[in-house]
């Protein structure tokens, strides 16, 4: 079993919460690692970062956070066992999400939506 499913089996999650971190690792976590191997001792934070790039041409920066945080757990497992020396997921900073601005109708052009 990997590093990963180890440690989502270690806590009390809720099935949901399970769910959605295999969602996670199955898609993109995995796929993006055998596409790029990379031995787990030979695991750097460029490797990882590179991932996030990646990532965040098609996602926003809180998606990315959620694999962060998937990562950087399966890492501190790996160091828990001592498989590595230290968690290269260590100090990784995702950039904030730009602010919503919402765009809103001035009263006049809901009124021109309703008009028959």
């Amino acid at each position: 079993k990997s590093a990963t499913g180890r440690v989502m089996d270690s806590k009390p999650i809720e099935l949901s919460t399970y769910s959605g971190y295999e969602q996670q690792l199955n898609n993109p976590i995995a796929p993006y690692f055998r596409e790029h191997p990379v031995a787990l001792c030979d695991l750097t934070k460029q490797d990882i970062l590179a991932f996030y790039e990646k990532e965040l041409e098609r996602v926003k920066p809180t998606t990315v956070k959620h694999y962060h945080a998937l990562i950087h757990g399966a890492l501190n497992y790996a160091v828990d066992k001592n498989l590595i020396p230290s968690n290269p997921a260590d100090r990784i900073i995702i950039s904030k999400p730009e602010p919503f601005k919402g765009d809103y109708y001035l009263d006049s052009e809901v009124l021109n939506l309703f008009e028959v």
